[in-house]
Parts: structure tokens; sequence; C-alpha cells
């Protein structure tokens, strides 16, 4: 995020329309349900934007890009999650797809954060007045936006701040005023080039829940299984499969983006922690060579379990077309006592 001649104009129009934004208090007035999209010339994805902040702990503009961002919002919103265990909870949180617009307190800056709101004399006054933008994508940790994206947060900033103010005056304008206050529509702020200029406009459309959930690639999976475990004799004994994100390395990665989080996996004994050597899976990578790094974990066991128990819903999904073809009962305990004594044994570590 280096401040440049080029970039100039389009961090201090970020910075104006954050600050526009920031000083309405709109975590006051609107709940984190209340879902809005926008439709930025500079992005051909719907931008689903919500404020967080009636806790008082997080003051926040989100802003969940397409159907990816939307799918994670909801699933970050089910009531269930604060009983699912903390595997479930790490999954959801990491694929989220959302640039984040926080406003907090200088100590929650780093260096360059400091220095760009010097820069560009962004006015602070107190707690929670200075402006922090991360973006966030499945399975990388947050990082300052590119350059490419400041028009499309501005937008987003600005426009915001218009359904804001208008949901000051009138509540109705999330759903619309023909809707008694359903929420099956929802509101989208949307634009197009008329003219010399941007013409804003409301529009309501009919709210979807995208599933967007990665599954393995199964186009010859049923070789794939029969290649890998040949000779592999069946056994009935259960096993817990434990997945989760860890902390990345501090490296980048091959084009030079942030450090990735590794996908951590073990298979459990449910009388001794690990059953063989765990995995380490790059989240890019997952869905081409999952089944057969599982293969190399059942190999390693030295037999098929005729029963697997996973703590995620991720993976579960991984595992649920290999399962089929293996006729291995697949089972979703997250809160399985195995899987929080090995939490509790090997959380801090990872």
């Amino acid at each position: 995020m280096a401040l440049t001649n080029a970039n100039r104009e389009d961090w201090e129009d970020v910075f104006e329309q954050a600050v526009a934004l920031r000083d309405v208090n709109p975590w006051y007035m609107m709940e984190e349900s209340e879902l809005f999209g926008i439709k930025s010339l500079y992005s051909d994805e719907i931008a689903w934007c919500y404020f967080i902040g009636n806790s008082g702990q997080v003051f926040a503009l989100n802003i969940a890009i397409g159907d990816e961002g939307l799918a994670a919002y909801y699933k970050i919103r089910d009531p269930k999650l604060q009983f699912y265990g903390f595997g479930e909870q790490l999954f959801r949180f990491f694929n989220q797809k959302i640039i984040q617009v926080e406003f907090t307190n200088p100590d929650e800056l780093d260096k360059q954060d400091r220095l760009m709101h010097k820069l560009l004399k962004v006015p602070t006054a107190g707690n929670f007045q200075h402006c922090k933008i991360r973006q966030w994508q499945a399975g990388y940790p947050s990082v300052r936006p590119t350059d490419k994206n400041l028009p499309f947060i501005a937008d987003c900033l600005e426009q915001a701040l218009v359904v804001v103010q208008a949901y000051e005056k009138n509540e109705d304008i999330i759903y619309g005023p023909d809707t008694n206050g359903s929420p099956d529509k929802i509101l989208v702020r949307s634009c197009q080039e008329q003219e010399d200029e941007i013409v804003w406009e409301n529009k309501y459309i009919e709210r979807t829940y995208p599933d967007t959930t990665i599954t393995i690639d199964t186009s010859n999976l049923a070789e794939v299984l029969k290649t890998n475990l040949a000779g592999i004799e069946r056994k009935d004994a259960n096993y817990y499969y434990f997945m989760r994100y860890i902390r990345g390395s501090v490296r980048q990665d091959a084009k030079g983006g942030p450090a990735y989080r590794p996908i951590f996996s073990a298979l459990l004994s449910p009388r001794s922690a690990y059953a063989h050597p765990p995995e380490l899976f790059h989240y890019k990578w997952l869905r081409k060579t999952f089944a057969k790094r599982f293969c190399r974990q059942l190999c390693e066991l030295g037999y098929i379990p005729e029963h697997l128990i996973v703590n995620t819903t991720f993976t579960f999904n991984l595992l649920e077309p290999i399962a089929s073809l293996l006729d291995i009962k697949l089972e979703y305990e997250p809160q399985a006592k195995e899987f929080l004594a090995f939490e509790d044994e090997m959380g801090a570590r990872l």
C-alpha cells in the first residue's frame, strides 16, 4: 500500500469517502442483517455491504464480493455456528471474500497505515477514528487492497453513505416500499453512464443464497482410488479426520502475493492422537490434489476404516464423493471429544 503519484488521488478519494461514512455512525442505525448491494462500474460482481458495530467492539463496513462473498456472509451468520467446533469456525472465517473498511484505534494500525494517515492528513479525533482497509480471500490472510480496487472501494463507501442517509429517513429502503419489510427482496444501488456522467439508481432484486462449496475433482476419482489404494484392506474401525487452517509462513507465494494459510489435516485414532503423519494442503490446489493425498494417508494407516468422523462441513464436502465410492460411513460431529481433546493439546502450536 505504497503511496505514489499514480494512486494518490484514488487513496484521497477512498479516505474522504470513508471519513464521511464514519462520521454518521451507521452501525448505530443499521443491523448486520440489513444487507444491501452496490453494482459499480469498476467490478463485474455485486458488492454486498453490511455494517458491524452494534456490539461496540468492531466498527466497519464489510463488502462481500459476488456470490462467493454472499455465500460466506450467510455461513458466518449461521445461528448454529456458536455450537460448532473451533475448526468449523476457522474455515468459515477464512473462507470469506470481502473487503473490510474498519474504523479503529492507532495501536491497531501498522506503520504503513499510520504513514498513510499522516501523508493524506486523514482527520481523526478520539477512539475508533482511524481507517484500516483490508481484503480477504479464501485461504489467505488479510492484505491491503490493490491500486486497481481503490475506485471500486470508493464507490462502495460513497453509495453506502447514500443508503444510510436514506435509511435514516425510511427504514423500508432496504427491502423496498412494497414488500412490507419482507427480506425476499434486497436493495441494489446500480449505476450507468449517461452522456458524461454516472447516474445511480435503486433496484430491488430477489434475494438468493448461492452455494460456492469447494468440492474435489471427481472426473477420474474412481480410477484414482483404485490405483492408489490397490491392495489396501478394509477394517471395521472408527477414525476421526481433523482439518483446520493454520498460520501461513512469512514467505510470499509464487505470484508474489501474501503467504497463504495452509490446511492441516490429521487422521486421529480414538486411542492415540495421530494415526499417521499429518498433511499440509495449499488451498489453491486442494480440489486437484486432495483425493491422492487422502489415499496416501490411508496407505500410511494401513487399511481403509469403515467409519470416518469429521470436524468441519468443509471436510465433509471434500470427503463425501470419496466415502461414497469406498463405502465409508461419513459423519459430521464437530464437538466430538476426540476433536476437542486434540484442539486442547495441539491448538496452541497450530
